[in-house]
């Protein structure tokens, strides 16, 4: 696997279809351009995990988030409160012109409180698959060294590391899922919400 901490590069790889792990505010994510299918099963292949589960998005701003998805008045909210931070929301997708999809489906989303995160989706102008990059079952990686120790010898890789240092450990982010007026906690990270 290439190393890098070249912005540019690591971007170009995005633009092709290729898959990068990349520092998020959490941990190192797997990354590829959202609504790509064979980029998304290349994800799960090198992840060893079956398909079929959505692999969840980081954006670089809410304006960019909002091209991609509807938000409610709630929802728009919370996001301009907590954004960017490790805060997720579960949001409908809009049928944007060269998806993958035109059925109505539910992505998880954030803005994260990683600037190299951010400027990687701004810089491709959408959002990013963003999963933990980390073998199915194991632990989650906060450095490159970890990542490259995870997946030596294995048949499916990543294109490219951007290599952001070493990483403190932190809390997955808090999933919401707004129902009306409710608010249900899908995953309780840093951020606690209220009802």
């Amino acid at each position: 696997m290439h190393l890098t901490t070249n912005i540019r590069e690591a971007t170009l790889v995005l633009r092709r279809g290729g898959v990068i792990v990349y520092p998020t505010d959490t941990a190192y994510g797997l990354g590829a351009k959202f609504g790509n299918k064979y980029v998304a099963r290349r994800i799960y292949k090198i992840k060893g995990r079956p398909g079929g589960k959505p692999l969840p998005v980081i954006v670089g701003s809410l304006v960019l988030a909002r091209k991609f998805f509807r938000f409610s008045a709630r929802e728009l909210l919370l996001a301009k409160r907590y954004w960017p931070g490790p805060f997720s929301l579960l949001l409908q997708r809009k049928n944007v012109k060269g998806q993958m999809s035109k059925v109505k489906c539910f992505v998880v989303v954030r803005v994260p409180d990683s600037k190299i995160a951010r400027k990687l989706s701004t810089a491709i102008g959408e959002p990013i698959f963003s999963t933990s990059a980390n073998l199915s079952g194991k632990g989650e990686c906060y450095s490159p060294r970890e990542v490259s120790k995870q997946f030596t010898e294995k048949k499916y890789l990543p294109d490219l590391i951007f290599d952001g240092g070493r990483l403190r450990k932190r809390k997955p982010s808090t999933i919401v899922k707004i129902s009306g007026d409710k608010i249900e906690i899908l995953r309780q990270g840093p951020i606690r919400i209220k009802n």
